[in-house]
């Protein structure tokens, strides 16, 4: 039987996970096994040698983009179920969340202004870097940066949150997993929450899912401001 076209992209991208994430599972987890770090580099590998063209293979995985969002909204689950104590601690909760999602974009703007880019188009896509990537495409789109880079370097980060989160809180937060959620969610979105999820630090998963959906509801409004600024600081 002929498997129809759009199926295609989906079918390797699972195939591509599940021997990641079997890999990762034999060789006892290391960071640098990651199963997201290495479908996306065994997916590049595939594209370029296989001279695929992205577009088309990204038409061929719209099942799985379609399942995003709902992945995504299934993180207001254990949310929901902590909502009581979310609720006692909201103040210093969403100070934090303003605060790191205002750092972050000031930081690395900063970085890529001292190692001397006179490019304020590269500098703006790097600006919302620590917010989910379809929010952060957006963002760049609104700034001016290109929205494909702005979205890729979004995504590179929440590689690097997955590759080292779990390392990251059992290191300097394991007593506090919920302070170590909300960095890792603040700093690497998505892809690292789910690999708390993934890991079994629930608490943690929880608190970084909803300092992400705070990142990018924050990060959508203040970032178009605060570039603004930034770019007149920086360049004139």
């Amino acid at each position: 039987m002929t498997i129809p076209p759009p199926e295609i992209g989906s079918i390797v991208c699972i195939a591509t996970y599940t021997t990641a994430f079997y890999l990762y599972r034999r060789c006892n987890k290391p960071a640098l096994l990651n199963p997201v770090f290495l479908s996306v580099v065994s997916l590049c590998i595939l594209l370029l040698v296989g001279n695929f063209d992205v577009p088309t293979f990204q038409h061929n995985a719209k099942v799985l983009l379609w399942l995003l969002p709902v992945c995504v909204c299934a993180l207001a689950m254990p949310v929901y179920r902590l909502r009581q104590e979310i609720v006692r601690q909201a103040k210093p909760l969403l100070l934090s969340v303003v605060g790191v999602t205002l750092l972050s974009c000031t930081s690395v703007a900063l970085v890529g202004f001292l190692l001397h880019s006179t490019q304020p188009q590269l500098v703006s896509a790097l600006v919302p870097k620590s917010i989910t990537g379809p929010v952060a495409q957006e963002i760049a789109r609104a700034i001016g940066a290109d929205f494909s880079l702005g979205g890729a370097v979004a995504i590179s980060t929440g590689i690097c949150g997955a590759v080292f989160a779990s390392l990251l809180l059992k290191r300097y937060a394991p007593q506090h997993p919920a302070l170590g959620g909300i960095a890792i969610g603040a700093a690497s979105h998505g892809i690292a929450t789910a690999q708390l999820f993934a890991e079994k630090h629930h608490i943690a998963g929880t608190y970084a899912g909803l300092a992400m959906a705070l990142c990018a509801l924050f990060g959508s409004i203040f970032v178009p401001f605060l570039w603004i600024a930034l770019q007149l600081l920086l360049f004139g």
